[in-house]
């Protein structure tokens, strides 16, 4: 049997009709945008060659290879696509055996932010979203947030700022729920989860 598997899923091929065994390869999945992955195989054979096709018009060759991702779509909600990889193995009769994985390629964009609720009886709230996160810019650092967009839940209006820290006033005392919306400086967004909270006058 071979097999080719990723850190969640393994699948078994029968390969009784041909010399090369021990067939495996594996990466981590889910793999950030722009970051390079390894992939790694094992076969056993004589002479074995390795052929990468990563589903994006890249290919590579050879027991390790490495690949970065770079594209997730172009729509606001796309921060995740998923890659089928495929790995072929020929050995030195020209025997040949592949199987094909899944990788999910995810933006690396992370949105966060905490709320500080008025002590005094005001209506105006603070929100910090400083812990919010670009994307990686393939050389070892992140990309910077240009974008922080906040709903409020006190409207459909959505307040678009620079700066990771804000305030709203909010008309009447109630129950929220304010949701962000950060864009880094490669146009990558992520929605955060929202929080509810109650603001007290």
């Amino acid at each position: 049997m071979k097999k080719f598997s990723n850190n969640t899923a393994s699948v078994a091929l029968p390969v009784s009709d041909l010399p090369i065994s021990g067939l495996s390869a594996t990466n981590d999945s889910p793999t950030l945008l722009g970051s390079a992955a390894t992939f790694t195989a094992t076969a056993a054979g004589s002479n074995v060659t390795y052929q990468w096709n990563f589903g994006d018009g890249s290919t590579a060759t050879g027991v390790t290879a490495s690949h970065a991702f770079q594209s997730i779509g172009s729509g606001d909600e796309d921060r995740s696509q998923t890659y089928t990889v495929t790995l072929t193995v020929t050995d030195s009769a020209g025997l040949q055996n592949s199987d094909s994985q899944d990788v999910e390629v995810v933006s690396g964009v992370s949105a966060v932010f905490t709320i500080s609720n008025p002590t005094d009886g005001s209506l105006t709230v603070y929100f910090n979203a400083e812990e919010s996160r670009g994307s990686s810019n393939g050389f070892g650092g992140r990309n910077s947030i240009s974008k922080y967009i906040w709903h409020f839940g006190d409207s459909n209006d959505l307040e678009e700022k620079t700066s990771p820290r804000t305030s709203h006033s909010f008309g009447a005392a109630g129950t929220y729920r304010v949701t962000l919306t950060v864009e880094d400086s490669a146009g990558r967004r992520e929605v955060s989860a929202s929080q509810s909270f109650t603001v007290a006058n």
